[in-house]
């Protein structure tokens, strides 16, 4: 008892009530939403073990989590936003907190509730105010479905709101709420050589870089992409490997292991190999219908952030030592 009143320490408008045995019943008194859950087998030293405690919320009610986005309860469902409705214009015509109607859906976008900060805290490091859309009336089927149709209304309904020439940026979508707030790694990166011999096919593929410049954190497989043009016609792994043991990697082994990306006595041929098992597990997965909002599936987001900072360092010590004029 002393433990989940810990973890519940700062939640306000969360309350909770012991029903019976290690069975209780919590309520997010704003949102007038209940759930029961069971800490039998849960881990709550010194706080509650989350992934535990969101299986027994699925096993025990109308529920369903969606990593780093948001979560679905009993006809409700709320889930990090970002877009337009964002900005400070005081002419725009939607404003934050109103209820709006589609269909027979109600939702407004508003400041997230107490339930979802506590659902999600374990997995926010970001620790960033933002909003949520809350759209009531869908089911446990249906709600990504009904979501994407909430973003449209949003989105063409309020098109004048949004700038034209900003309007592919501003346009309303779900966000990964683990991203929000979140700043580049800091790494000291080699200089790209501007004496570059344009001439090279190399600099044909430059598109990539651009894109893993321009790109979320993610997209560490654009870099991937871009030291990929660099291959023989050898195995891949093999062909990685010496792409890795032909650059400096000293400063690239001291960060991997910083982030626990490789063990602490890791080489250049293991940080290759971790790099090749992370880009396999980030292509290969299918994308399935319970997994519409999380691109990353298996690979936490703060370890796809490390992992661009190495194919971002690699890529550019990759151009200068071959796109080099005099190389």
């Amino acid at each position: 008892m002393e433990l989940l009143e810990r973890a519940l320490d700062g939640y306000n408008g969360l309350s909770y009530e012991k029903i019976n045995g290690s069975k209780f019943q919590m309520e997010d008194e704003q949102l007038r939403k209940k759930v029961v859950f069971n800490l039998k087998g849960v881990n709550i030293t010194p706080y509650l073990h989350m992934e535990s405690f969101q299986e027994k919320l699925k096993n025990m009610n109308d529920y369903d989590y969606v990593n780093g986005h948001g979560y679905y309860l009993d006809g409700y469902a709320e889930f990090g936003i970002i877009g337009f409705m964002d900005e400070d214009n005081p002419h725009a015509t939607f404003e934050i907190g109103k209820v709006y109607s589609f269909g027979s859906y109600h939702f407004e976008i508003s400041p997230r509730s107490e339930l979802f900060s506590f659902l999600t805290w374990y997995e926010d490091e970001s620790k960033s105010d933002f909003n949520t859309l809350k759209l009531n009336g869908v089911s446990k089927e249906n709600f990504p479905i009904e979501i994407e149709k909430a973003l449209f209304y949003i989105g063409n309904n309020f098109s004048e709101d949004i700038v034209e020439e900003y309007r592919e940026f501003l346009y309303p979508r779900i966000i990964d709420f683990r991203e929000v707030g979140m700043t580049a790694e800091l790494f000291n990166y080699t200089k790209v050589d501007q004496d570059l011999d344009w001439g090279s096919p190399i600099t044909n593929h430059l598109s990539l870089f651009n894109q893993g410049e321009s790109s979320d954190n993610y997209n560490f497989f654009a870099y991937y992409r871009f030291m990929e043009t660099f291959f023989g016609e050898g195995n891949e792994v093999d062909e990685l490997t010496m792409l890795v043991e032909s650059i400096d990697v000293t400063e690239l082994l001291m960060f991997a292991k910083k982030y626990g990306l490789i063990e602490s006595n890791g080489t250049a041929k293991s940080l290759a190999k971790s790099l090749y098992q992370v880009r396999n597990n980030y292509i290969h997965h299918k994308l399935s219908r319970e997994r519409i909002f999380d691109p990353t599936f298996n690979i936490p987001v703060y370890i796809l952030t490390k992992w661009k900072v190495i194919t971002k360092e690699m890529a550019i010590q990759l151009l200068n030592l071959h796109c080099n004029q005099n190389s």
